[in-house]
């Protein structure tokens, strides 16, 4: 069979007047058929250190900075180099966890209560002031 065609296909191809019918009953084309298809369902041996290599080839021949940066990114992803992004969470006393973005969205009321205030505590009041005090 040729590479990316169909059984038919590959009859023609071949110059051969045979039927697929009549070739999938031919011992020897069954027989090499089936190897073909064993061959095919191999699992591709590919390791890390293929990869390096590859990687390593592609930043000796990069032509710009950018190039060069970009298997840069890719060397320290496959070799697992780069600092793992931490998230910060807060714990409170009243046990609950927030992410510190999340503070940004909480309502008010949701804040005075983690940090235990009495939210009429910040109530505005009117404060009498004297000037004639200020001297």
């Amino acid at each position: 069979m040729l590479g990316g065609l169909s059984l038919p296909q590959s009859i023609v191809a071949a110059g051969s007047s045979a039927t697929p019918m009549e070739l999938s009953q031919d011992e020897t084309f069954a027989a090499y058929y089936n190897y073909l298809m064993e061959q095919r369902q191999q699992e591709i041996e590919f390791t890390r250190s293929d990869a390096h290599r590859m990687l390593i080839e592609t930043h000796r021949k990069s032509v710009s900075a950018t190039e060069e940066l970009l298997v840069t990114k890719e060397l320290i992803a496959l070799h697992g180099v780069a600092v793992p992004k931490t998230q910060v969470n807060i714990n409170h006393t009243n046990g609950t966890v927030v992410h510190k973005n999340d503070y940004r969205t909480l309502p008010d009321d949701k804040l005075h209560e983690m940090i235990g205030a009495d939210v009429t505590d910040l109530e505005p009041e009117l404060i009498d002031y004297d000037e004639s005090a200020d001297g």
